[in-house]
């Protein structure tokens, strides 16, 4: 899904990582839930994140999306790039099975960096369009590096310009 609120704002896959690094109870929880429903399938791997920062240090200093797009650890992960990957990644085809495998790992790589990017969108969106609070959660420096913290999200600052919301009536 692509969210408007974020296009230019992407997150990098060191950013991923340093969300993961402090919200891994967030996805603990959330997978040990989808086991308490017998929902495996909707688990979310987040080694997928280790793995391509791994691959980066290891050869060369990038690492590649769904095995097909080569990108660099500190450039934006954009929707376009993971599309193009998932697209590749259907249309290839397989001749043996060293191939097989290298496919379906890339695209189990591929749907929990969705799953990844979508936790992620999720978490700005709720401070994006947070109302002003004094206790700031440590998520909130992951993205957004702005100071007026205490006057709301962006998105609520441009929503209050606009309406009622948070004025005395």
């Amino acid at each position: 899904m692509i969210y408007e609120e974020f296009i230019g704002k992407e997150p990098s896959l060191n950013e991923l990582e340093k969300f993961i690094k402090t919200n891994k109870k967030l996805f603990d929880e959330f997978n040990e839930e989808c086991i308490k429903e017998n929902n495996k399938d909707d688990q979310i791997d987040y080694s997928v994140i280790h793995n391509y920062v791994q691959f980066a240090k290891d050869y060369y200093g990038y690492y590649y999306i769904g095995g097909h797009i080569k990108t660099y650890p500190d450039e934006p992960i954009v929707a376009k790039s993971v599309k193009e990957a998932t697209k590749m990644n259907n249309e290839s085809e397989a001749y043996h099975m060293m191939e097989i495998a290298s496919k379906n790992r890339s695209a189990k790589e591929l749907k929990n960096l969705e799953k990844i990017l979508e936790v992620y969108y999720q978490n700005c969106l709720e401070e994006y369009y947070a109302p002003p609070k004094n206790d700031i959660s440590s998520f909130m420096g992951l993205c957004y590096s702005d100071d007026s913290v205490n006057v709301g999200g962006e998105g609520y600052q441009k929503v209050a310009k606009e309406t009622m919301i948070g004025k005395k009536i």
